[in-house]
C-alpha cells in the first residue's frame, strides 16, 4: 500500500508576493511614492505582513536576495541621499505619504 499525502491547508501565496517583491525592487517603491526603499514599504506594496515576508526570506533564497537589495538600496539611498543633503531631516506630522495606503 502506498501513504501519499495530501496538502494540508491554503496554497502558499509565495509566488505571488516574490513577483510583487521583484517589482517592487526594481522600482515599485518609486511608482507608489516611497521616498527610499522599505520591508514596511514591500508590506505596504504587497498586502503582507513584514513578518510573513521574513518567513518567505527564511524558505525561499531568491526572496532572501530580494530583501537583502531592498536593504542595500535603502542603506545607499539613506547615505547619499543624506550627504548630498537631499533627504530633509525634520519629519513633519502633517506630511502624508503620497501613493497609495498601506492594506494589510
Amino acid at each position: 500500500m502506498t501513504d501519499t499525502k495530501n496538502p494540508v491547508g491554503r496554497p502558499s501565496e509565495l509566488p505571488e508576493t516574490l513577483e510583487k517583491a521583484r517589482e517592487y525592487l526594481m522600482g515599485g517603491w518609486e511608482l507608489v511614492g516611497d521616498v527610499i526603499p522599505t520591508i514596511a514599504g514591500l508590506a505596504c506594496y504587497s498586502g503582507k505582513r513584514r513578518n510573513t515576508l521574513y518567513d518567505y526570506a527564511n524558505q525561499n533564497e531568491e526572496f532572501s536576495n530580494i530583501v537583502e537589495g531592498i536593504l542595500a538600496l535603502q542603506e545607499n539611498r539613506v547615505i547619499n541621499g543624506s550627504l548630498r543633503g537631499l533627504l530633509n531631516p525634520t519629519i513633519r506630522s502633517e506630511e502624508r505619504r503620497v501613493g497609495k495606503e498601506c492594506r494589510l
